[in-house]
């Protein structure tokens, strides 16, 4: 039989592994993407990047400076784009 402390721990332990596990699932899907995120999935540049942004409608979000990307609406693009080429 478990004393009072073991038990306690053991709750304990449980509530910070739940804690870990929503964390982790939260972290894993980012809401958006990073210019850097996107140069990587898409293995462009920097500028090539900047360029279907201000020539061809590349879907982006802007906070002041900082540019993000919705993966839902740049996976929309690139399929739409694909299918007027």
């Amino acid at each position: 039989m478990m004393d009072h402390n073991q038990q306690t721990f053991d709750h304990a332990r449980i509530g910070e592994e739940r804690v870990m596990q929503q964390h982790q699932d939260t972290s894993a899907t980012p809401l958006l993407l990073t210019m850097d995120q996107v140069m990587k999935k898409l293995q462009l540049g920097r500028n090539k990047v900047y360029q279907l942004i201000s020539r061809e409608g590349f879907p982006v979000q802007r906070f002041g400076r900082a540019i993000r990307f919705d993966p839902d609406a740049v996976e929309a693009w690139l399929k739409a784009r694909n299918g007027n080429q």
